[in-house]
């Protein structure tokens, strides 16, 4: 499988690069997909509450901008983590405007972040837990969490 962890991250890198410009579906389909994901984010995003001046991690963000630009709006500076530079390059060329400036892409291994630790008010994820080695990454998680820090994870399958 991975001769290391460079080679885990190298490999899904190159992976998620080469799936960045959006998800390779019928139009339909990639429709309804962007509904039921802002869905998500939306109810996710209103039960965090006040975002105020919040420093937000967004783990495996891919090109995503409607949370960024959601939790960007209520006070947030977001931090979107990914492996994948190419989607991070994706993510920033959407129309934020002036909440450009609160939006912080990080080309990075969600195992092994540069993060200086108690550093995250807010930790969010969907679709990446089962990517990671959970024991490494919630050790991690929790070196970059502020005491009392609100962490949430969204997976879609049913092993997680």
């Amino acid at each position: 499988m991975y001769q290391d962890q460079a080679d885990k991250v190298s490999q899904e890198a190159t992976y998620w690069d080469s799936q960045t410009g959006g998800i390779k579906r019928h139009f339909l389909q990639r429709r309804w997909y962007n509904y039921v994901n802002r869905c998500l984010w939306k109810r996710i995003i209103e039960e965090l509450g006040d975002l105020e001046g919040r420093r937000v991690l967004f783990v495996g963000c891919g090109e995503s901008s409607f949370a960024a630009r959601e939790m960007a709006q209520k006070g947030a500076d977001v931090w979107c983590v990914d492996v994948s530079g190419e989607s991070l390059n994706q993510l920033m060329k959407h129309p934020f405007g002036e909440l450009k400036s609160r939006i912080h892409p990080v080309v990075t291994d969600a195992e092994r972040m540069s993060f200086r630790g108690n550093f995250f008010d807010v930790v969010l994820g969907k679709a990446i837990v089962h990517h990671l080695d959970i024991k490494i990454f919630m050790t991690e998680l929790l070196r970059v969490c502020t005491g009392g820090a609100r962490v949430v994870f969204s997976e879609p399958l049913d092993t997680n």
